[in-house]
């Protein structure tokens, strides 16, 4: 097959697309219940294809549903799990969300920034959401390790001296402790 005719031929997402209206055509099929396929399609196209092209496909769903917010916030989710939460921000931005609707999909987001060695993205994330700070912030803290200093001024910030998660807490404050002392031992040895 010449280079020529390999660029004529549909793209899998096109041919998936095609197969699916004809089964399942949109305008016989107009909401979230019925559209559950077109959804997943959308997520693979949003994760391995181009961000227009998922525009595209998201315009003509109805997402207007509970469910149907779910299921795009769980791409997001999955899109920031896959090491690119700035992506999935922009995504959720799209859909009129400013942060993850479950607790639990921060910990993507998190992880993901702290990996890529962005802890101030992170917390930026984390100040949206009060639950999700005092649960994932001694992991933003802990990022902080070669500048503990830094960990300290975050931490009275967010705190000061107030007793909100004391479990939480304290295992920041030994965290921070634990890092100023071996960059102190480091420094000195």
């Amino acid at each position: 097959m010449s280079f020529a005719h390999a660029q004529t031929l549909p793209d899998v997402y096109s041919v998936v697309e095609r197969k699916l209206e004809n089964a399942l055509p949109l305008a016989e099929h107009p909401h979230y219940d019925a559209q559950a396929p077109y959804f997943e399609l959308h997520r693979e196209i949003l994760m391995f294809s181009s961000p227009e092209r998922a525009n595209t496909l998201l315009k003509k769903l109805d997402f207007s549903s509970k469910e149907a917010m779910l299921s795009l916030n769980i791409s997001a989710d999955w899109i920031a799990g896959t090491g690119n939460p700035d992506k999935a921000m922009v995504f959720l931005s799209q859909i009129g969300l400013e942060k993850p609707s479950s607790f639990s999909a921060y910990k993507n987001y998190v992880d993901a920034w702290i990996e890529k060695k962005q802890p101030e993205s992170a917390l930026k994330l984390l100040m949206l959401d009060n639950s999700a700070r005092n649960y994932y912030l001694p992991a933003v803290l802990d990022a902080y390790r070669d500048t503990p200093d830094q960990a300290v001024t975050i931490y009275k910030d967010i705190y000061g001296d107030n007793i909100i998660e004391p479990t939480n807490q304290l295992r920041m404050l030994l965290a921070i402790a634990e890092n100023r002392f071996h960059n102190l031992s480091m420094a000195s040895g």
